[in-house]
């Protein structure tokens, strides 16, 4: 009896042609680059929503509590999706991967226009973050200024509500420049990530579809 090896060539199963969609970045395997990318919206996400239960944001000082309870809550359900999808990549399972990349496809367009509508909404209210940035800041300054004992009379007169003192103005510019840019960076990152896991759950369903078409080859007879 031989026992010499027996090798079996197999094709290399190529879905695509670009490079950025064959692989996650160009060069991360599609199955390390999902669970790269699930645990990236993971922690992401669960910083995003804390923040903003908080009535806080990453991207502006004030923005309306309303707002951002509606960031939080799509962040949340980001969270619990990104952590659920980590068992079919663990299990290779394509219908576990085709069910997150549907869900996925539908939480982050509604984050994404979420976080423009954010941003829209803080440019839109520019004179309500002046007068809050002008009152915070005033009231900080007042009980200082109150708990001097020798107060002079240009003191007295002195109005540290008056119109921005505080280069309000110019905070309110800055903010919208970094929260625009942080705007096109989500947008363009999480648009790739979402595209990355439907190129996984493309490659899956290739990769059994071309099982069963070998089995049933095998069983054709010749």
């Amino acid at each position: 009896m031989s026992m010499r090896p027996r090798f079996v060539f197999r094709e290399q199963l190529t879905h695509s042609t670009n490079p950025y969609i064959h692989k996650c970045c160009g060069c991360l395997h599609l199955r390390a680059g999902a669970t790269f990318i699930c645990l990236i919206w993971a922690g992401l996400s669960l910083y995003f929503s804390i923040l903003s239960f908080q009535e806080k944001s990453p991207f502006y000082s004030y923005i309306e509590p309303t707002a951002l309870y509606l960031f939080g809550t799509i962040n949340l359900i980001l969270f619990g999706v990104s952590l659920g999808t980590l068992f079919p990549i663990y299990l290779k399972s394509a219908h576990g991967i085709r069910a997150a990349s549907v869900i996925f496809n539908m939480v982050i367009p509604i984050l994404l226009i979420s976080t423009f509508a954010n941003t829209i909404l803080f440019i839109v209210q520019k004179s309500i973050y002046v007068r809050w940035c002008i009152n915070s800041k005033s009231a900080n300054l007042d009980s200082i200024l109150f708990q001097q004992q020798n107060i002079t009379t240009t003191t007295e007169n002195f109005n540290s509500n008056m119109n921005d003192f505080y280069n309000c103005n110019r905070t309110w510019e800055g903010e919208v420049k970094f929260s625009s840019l942080s705007t096109i960076v989500m947008i363009a990152v999480y648009g790739y990530f979402a595209i990355s896991v439907y190129s996984y759950k493309v490659k899956l369903r290739m990769r059994i579809e071309r099982s069963l078409r070998e089995k049933m080859d095998s069983r054709m007879p010749f």
